[in-house]
């Protein structure tokens, strides 16, 4: 199985986020009172979106970590052409069961679904998580029986301590990016094209090491198209379908160089193992599609 999963990838999308989330605290040290509780707000939906991101994008890559057996729909079922679909809709589902949950209970799932030791004062998550609730649902409790009522202000948030909870949200989200760098750092880029090339050719003439190299810039380059082009020969006619399109994205006139049309077979001819290894090559370059196109994959 390809894992579409890149530690890196995650690590940036938190250090984005964070960024985002700081930016809005500034905002919150210097704003007019009356905008305090919706950039707080706001700064929490942030970090809760964080948290449900990493966990589809994790689930994706490891759909075993779902801890239940999946039921399909009917009209899911006929609305896709591709499994790959039906799992990205149900991961849709069975994160929406844990997140519409306590905030703390959310982080509870989320450590145990990535297998994470993460440390997280979880108490304090729960407060954070009541005035987050207190201001979106019951911020205008009991105006209206109070409307004639002369001189009844209803009572503003403590600034400086929603300041300090988007601050601890931050934190979280430091020790998550620390927990996932260390835990998952094998899954790189590099990794990911390898597990694809490997997945695709099986056979030892076309050996990844063989074909590619990485330039200073760390994208992937044909070591030695005259070796490549002998290699061309003796693979299956599978195979130089398989490789006309990765070339291809690599490259646009190569394959010209290559093949002829009349040495790249019909589907029909191809057996169901060759029919997966297809469609999870589709797969691959809907989510990657420059990882053999000079893409940066090797720092």
């Amino acid at each position: 199985m390809i894992r579409f999963f890149v530690s890196d990838d995650v690590t940036s999308l938190i250090s984005k986020r964070k960024m985002e989330i700081n930016s809005y605290a500034t905002m919150l040290m210097r704003t007019d009172e009356k905008y305090i509780e919706p950039i707080f707000v706001y700064s929490y939906s942030i970090f809760e979106s964080t948290i449900t991101e990493i966990l589809r994008y994790y689930l994706n890559a490891f759909p075993e970590k779902i801890n239940k057996n999946i039921n399909i729909g009917k009209e899911q079922l006929l609305s896709t052409s591709m499994t790959h679909d039906i799992l990205v809709s149900y991961i849709e589902e069975y994160i929406r069961k844990y997140s519409s949950k306590t905030l703390s209970e959310y982080l509870r799932f989320f450590k145990e679904t990535l297998d994470i030791d993460a440390s997280l004062d979880l108490p304090l998550v729960d407060k954070i998580s009541k005035q987050r609730n207190i201001i979106v649902h019951d911020n205008f409790k009991r105006d209206l029986l109070s409307l004639y009522i002369n001189n009844v202000k209803a009572p503003c948030s403590n600034g400086a301590e929603l300041l300090s909870y988007i601050r601890f949200l931050n934190e979280i989200l430091d020790i998550i990016s620390a927990k996932i760098c260390s835990k998952y750092a094998e899954y790189t880029k590099e990794k990911l094209v390898r597990c694809v090339w490997n997945s695709v050719f099986s056979t030892p003439v076309l050996r990844f090491d063989d074909i590619w190299n990485f330039d200073v810039n760390g994208a992937l380059f044909i070591k030695n198209f005259e070796t490549i082009k002998e290699k061309v020969k003796i693979i299956s006619s599978t195979e130089r379908l398989f490789l006309a399109i990765i070339f291809q994205q690599f490259n646009n006139s190569i394959n010209e160089k290559l093949f002829s049309f009349r040495e790249i077979p019909s589907f029909v001819s191809l057996d169901n193992e060759s029919k997966n290894k297809l469609i999870e090559l589709i797969n691959f370059f809907k989510y990657y599609p420059l990882f053999f196109g000079g893409e940066e994959i090797k720092k």
